[in-house]
């Protein structure tokens, strides 16, 4: 059997203080290519990665154009392999990941795969990934997590607690106080995420209009041909800095709206009419 070509792909912009810690460790887990993908930063970042001369290679970004598109920036540049995207400000907890990420079992309907994610304390991101959004799980579910996230930091204990007794009400998102286990989800975070290259160019990579939150629309088109997310404790990494998620709320809104505006409301409220609708769409479309 051949070999699996297993690539590093760093969405980067202004990552010039984290990159470094990175990619020293990325080149002593020997990723077969490791790929910065500037998305025209302003400080030293393209310097700091070309410092690495043959072991790193630049894709140098002319203009911003947020993190969906960027990330695309790595389509077409690499063998059949498969993509681990990775953030600037990451670094891998798990060890040999490139000979983990091959050894992988592959579910045949998953589009891709998602590690775990960790706050600096080493807590997992309580939005590491999730179901389907829609006006319960967007809403309801997403408060309720980010209700006992917050508690945590003031007593873990009774954070547990409320989390095992609010457990069937936030199904689908992660259990922070328990041990992550491999599961079938909708999207997961695209900060630590599998894709085999072909199947991400197959779907177009990530929409470039949405400059965050991309993996909400990707989710939905994957969502239609009948695959899935996936998740594995196995490829495990922690953020150098508290995740902003306490920082993104506009950021989020604004991904929202466009999410609305492309698939309209339906997909947030009525989620089943909405793919069929869609669906209809599609048949009409092939077959008129």
């Amino acid at each position: 059997m051949a070999k699996i070509n297993v690539v590093a792909a760093i969405p980067a912009y202004n990552a010039a203080k984290t990159l470094p810690r990175l990619l020293d460790e990325l080149i002593q887990q020997n990723y077969d290519e490791i790929f910065v993908l500037d998305d025209a930063s302003s400080d030293a970042t393209i310097k700091v990665a070309k410092s690495y001369g043959s072991k790193v290679r630049v894709i140098a970004g002319k203009q911003n154009v947020g993190s969906g598109a960027n990330r695309n920036r790595i389509i077409g540049q690499t063998e059949p392999a498969i993509i681990h995207f990775i953030d600037a400000d990451m670094l891998l907890l798990s060890k040999d990941t490139p000979n983990i990420i091959r050894k992988l079992e592959w579910p045949k309907d998953a589009a891709y795969i998602g590690g775990v994610v960790r706050n600096p304390d080493g807590t997992q991101n309580p939005f590491n990934y999730g179901p389907r959004p829609h006006i319960l799980t967007g809403i309801f579910q997403g408060s309720l997590q980010f209700l006992v996230w917050q508690v945590g930091y003031i007593n873990k204990k009774f954070a547990k607690f409320l989390r095992g007794l609010l457990a069937p009400l936030v199904r689908g998102l992660p259990n922070i106080y328990a041990v992550p286990q491999a599961r079938r989800v909708h999207w997961i975070a695209e900060s630590n995420m599998l894709v085999k290259s072909d199947q991400f160019a197959q779907y177009g990579g990530f929409d470039p209009r949405f400059r965050y939150s991309e993996i909400g629309d990707l989710a939905l088109r994957v969502h239609r041909r009948n695959l899935h997310g996936y998740f594995t404790p196995e490829i495990d990494a922690v953020h150098a800095s508290l995740d902003n998620v306490l920082r993104s709320g506009k950021k989020r809104y604004v991904a929202h709206k466009q999410f609305l505006e492309k698939h309209g409301k339906l997909s947030f409220y009525f989620p089943p009419l909405s793919d069929y609708l869609e669906t209809r769409k599609t048949q009409k479309r092939y077959h008129r």
